[in-house]
């Protein structure tokens, strides 16, 4: 039978967003108040000479009172789990939703990677045939520059 230290003993693991602190507290304590009388009775009716007889609305009433504290106890504990899965489940799903962002971008980023690489390429490309074009020009400009010459100072 639980006794009501172990009601002042019972502790929860705090979670995020679960019940809060101080009702479940006061809710404890209300419990323990509730339980303490109904210990302190049936001792009293345990205490009572053995000829007298026990009231059975006092033995009804106390078992019901603590099958609804039992019961209570139940649903909070069932409460704060199930909430606590909720939120375990809404982090999961953002992970889950944060991850495949994450992967968008990353080969968002390998495609830009290659646009810029072909970019590159090929500027260096048009570069390179610049150079060339430049190269041929200059040549075909020296060319022009020395059959013009020797005309000129024959004249």
């Amino acid at each position: 039978m639980l006794t009501p230290r172990d009601l002042l003993n019972v502790q929860f693991a705090p979670a995020w967003r679960g019940y809060n602190r101080t009702q479940v507290d006061e809710f404890i304590r209300r419990l323990i108040g509730e339980y303490e009388e109904l210990v302190r009775k049936y001792n009293k009716l345990k205490e009572k000479e053995p000829g007298q007889a026990v009231s059975t609305d006092d033995v009804e009433t106390s078992e019901q009172a603590v099958e609804q504290a039992r019961q209570q106890a139940e649903e909070i504990v069932a409460g704060a789990r199930k909430q606590a899965e909720e939120i375990l489940d809404a982090a999961r799903t953002q992970v889950s939703e944060e991850e495949a962002r994450l992967a968008a971008i990353r080969q968002e980023t390998i495609g830009f990677q290659r646009r810029m690489r072909t970019l590159l390429n090929e500027f260096s490309s048009l570069l390179d045939q610049g150079e060339a074009e430049t190269e041929r020009l200059l040549q075909l400009v020296g060319e022009a520059m020395d059959e013009a010459a020797p005309t000129s100072s024959r004249e």
